[in-house]
Parts: structure tokens; sequence; C-alpha cells
């Protein structure tokens, strides 16, 4: 059974993804001042972690400006990228079932008592369903989390459900464990699972779980509400066809 209980995060390492998030949401030059500010870190903390990456080329000093991250980080990130085990096999399946659906595919994993978002292709769409790597969603509301809950054996599928907090986003959203246990069991003998605007007020999901090297993931396909809703048993089918495919090798 996964640990429903997420590790709890070390600080330093929070504060440097936290740093290199805020670089990114600014797409400019920060200094110590407004980083520590930002973050509400003391200076001396956020100094010590600032020398530490320029020391090591992740970032350079910008006269006046502050700092600035370096593209060894964009080199990094694209070494590591190209060396996903699960990228040969997941990206062509993706791409394929966006034309197909012409809506917003995702490969995302069982974590802990999360769904984390692996892979991420978009519709091209100009109204369509967005989302990024490297994403969670909750179990509860999201056709993803039923999928992935529907692959677990029905005594640790309890216990977890028991585990998480319910809450209510929308007026669609289950908050009732009995009932969602319900809703997965119908997934499983539809062979797909479905979220009409229960996580998103707006938006339909279809998903299934995969089975890869003994671990849960989902595959899912996500879209505006009105254009899904008359196409979700079409779509249904084309992911439980591209699972098996995927399972297969």
């Amino acid at each position: 059974m996964p640990n429903i209980h997420a590790a709890t995060p070390v600080k330093s390492a929070q504060r440097i993804l936290e740093i290199f998030e805020l670089y990114a949401a600014r797409g400019e030059p920060a200094t110590l001042t407004s980083i520590a500010s930002a973050l509400k870190m003391p200076k001396s903390s956020c100094l010590a972690l600032l020398t530490t990456l320029a020391s090591n080329g992740y970032l350079y000093e910008v006269r006046q400006s502050g700092y600035y991250p370096t593209r060894r980080w964009l080199d990094k990130a694209q070494a590591i990228t190209a060396n996903d085990p699960l990228a040969e096999v997941i990206r062509p399946v993706l791409a394929g079932l966006r034309e197909d659906t012409g809506e917003t595919l995702i490969f995302g994993k069982l974590s802990d008592n999360r769904i984390l978002y692996i892979e991420v292709v978009e519709s091209w769409q100009t109204l369509r369903y967005t989302a990024v790597a490297g994403q969670f969603k909750p179990l509860h509301g999201t056709a993803s989390g039923k999928a992935a809950l529907s692959a677990l054996p029905v005594v640790e599928r309890t216990a977890l459900i028991a585990s998480l907090e319910l809450s209510k986003v929308t007026s669609r959203t289950i908050t009732d464990a009995a009932e969602l246990e319900r809703d997965i069991e119908q997934g499983i003998a539809r062979g797909w699972h479905i979220s009409q605007g229960e996580n998103v007020a707006d938006a339909a999901a279809v998903a299934v779980p995969v089975l890869l090297m003994k671990e849960v993931y989902v595959l899912v396909a996500a879209g505006p509400l009105p254009r899904m809703q008359p196409r979700l048993k079409a779509i249904g089918e084309m992911l439980r066809d591209a699972r098996r495919k995927i399972e297969k090798r």
C-alpha cells in the first residue's frame, strides 16, 4: 500500500525549489532582499543558498540587479528529460491520442495520497484543459484519482480513501467515502473513470489506470465539459485500448 502520509520536506531543499519557482514567475533578476522578502526567510539563510547556487554555476550575479539563473539548469534538465525511462513509450501515445481526441492528454502516477502529473500534451484548441508536468491533483474529485484508486486491492483502497480529506471543491465533488467507492466500482465495470465538473467546475476528464513495473500510473484525457460530455464513452474506449498497448511493451 502506498504511504498515505507524504514525507516531511527538507527545508533547505524546499527553499531552493522556491527560489527557482520565483525566478520562473518573475522572469527577471532578483536581489537578495527581494528574494528573502518574497520567500519570508532570513537574509543570512537566503544569502547562503544563493552563494551555494552561484558557486556551483547555477546562478550568476547581475551588477545592481541581483542574481539570475544560468542555462546550466536548462542543460541539466534537458539531459535528465532525454533519459526519462517512460518517455520513449508514453510521449508518442499521448501525441497520438491528442490527435484522435483533440483534447489534453496526461500521464500521471499515484504518489502517496495524490496524483503527480509526469507528462502533459496539451490540446491545440484555444479552449482547452491546461496542465503542467509536476502538478499534483487530489485522489477524490478527479478521474485520474479514481482510476489510480481502482487499481489498488479493495482493502488498501478503502483504507486510503478513509485517510483522505474529502473536501468539497465544486458543487459536484463527491465528499462521502461510500459514494466515492461506488463511483470507483462503476468505473471498474465500465472500463474507465470519469469526472464531470468535480474538481474544475467547467471541465471533464476520462482516465484509466496503467500498471507498469508494479506501480500505478494513469492515462487521462481532459477538456471543457460541454465538449467532453457527448464523447466520454468514445474517449474512454480510446484510452482503454492505449493502456493495453502500453502495458504490453
